[in-house]
């Protein structure tokens, strides 16, 4: 049993990075004029389960150009499978999954092309609507805004780098337990942050990766753990796919 918790928790860190867009996230990479700049960063952070234990690592890194990664792996932290989502400034993105010898290629979104502005130009304190600001606080020499969400039963507490376009610098995921008490479900804790151009490494694709549609990385990963398909994963991978098949379309 143990086995096959630790490859549902590879392949679902594989392919979280292959979602529409990320569900902790508030902003995305779009088209800019080419003199706009982006402050430069990378950033690394771990994430622990309700039992806090070390499950996974992730690093986040911009270019000045706009370009982002997010880089994470899955699996037993020590020996680590790796995917990366590569955003492009005109809001394109491509997904390399180098254990599977993979790559998907997704065309700029209108989402991605009408959220530019704020990363450029963040709220005051990152504030959305659903969110409340508890407090401010200095971070990696960084102005953080620490906001929640309004939802009842669950509630995420977000820290937030406005200056970093609202960069989400970590984050506790909790929900209320039957005697109203709140319990840690899953919690991103910030490890170090370095302004200034990241590694070039980061941002490249394996010439050998080749063109793949959503469903069938996911049916690599499942081959490679040695996991079958369940109705759930069939009904996921049909989304992803006609997400893929619309932003491939021509014109789009």
């Amino acid at each position: 049993m143990r086995r096959h918790r630790v490859r549902d928790r590879i392949l679902a860190v594989c392919l979280g990075l292959m979602g529409l867009a990320g569900t902790r996230t508030l902003v995305h990479i779009s088209r800019v004029c080419a003199q706009t700049r982006f402050t430069a960063f990378t950033l690394k952070t771990e994430l622990y389960d309700q039992s806090e234990k070390l499950y996974a690592r992730e690093t986040v890194a911009v270019r000045s150009d706009g370009t982002r990664v997010v880089l994470r792996t899955g699996g037993p932290v020590l020996k680590p499978i790796w995917a990366r989502k590569i955003s492009y400034p005109d809001g394109g993105e491509v997904h390399v999954h180098e254990a599977i010898g993979a790559r998907t290629t997704f065309q700029p979104s209108p989402t991605a092309k009408a959220q530019v502005a704020t990363r450029l130009n963040p709220p005051a304190n990152c504030l959305a609507e659903d969110l409340q600001l508890l407090r401010t606080q200095v971070l990696f020499g960084q102005n953080v805004a620490v906001l929640r969400g309004k939802k009842s039963k669950s509630r995420a507490t977000d820290l937030l780098a406005p200056d970093l376009g609202c960069e989400r610098l970590g984050y506790t995921y909790e929900e209320m337990t039957s005697d109203g008490a709140w319990k840690t479900v899953t919690e991103q804790k910030p490890v170090s942050l370095s302004l200034g151009e990241p590694d070039p490494k980061l941002f490249e694709i394996p010439a050998t990766a080749v063109e793949t549609k959503p469903s069938d990385v996911s049916r690599k990963y499942r081959a490679l753990f040695g996991q079958p398909e369940t109705r759930q994963d069939k009904a996921q991978d049909e989304r992803r796919d006609q997400h893929y098949s619309w932003q491939s379309a021509p014109g789009k």
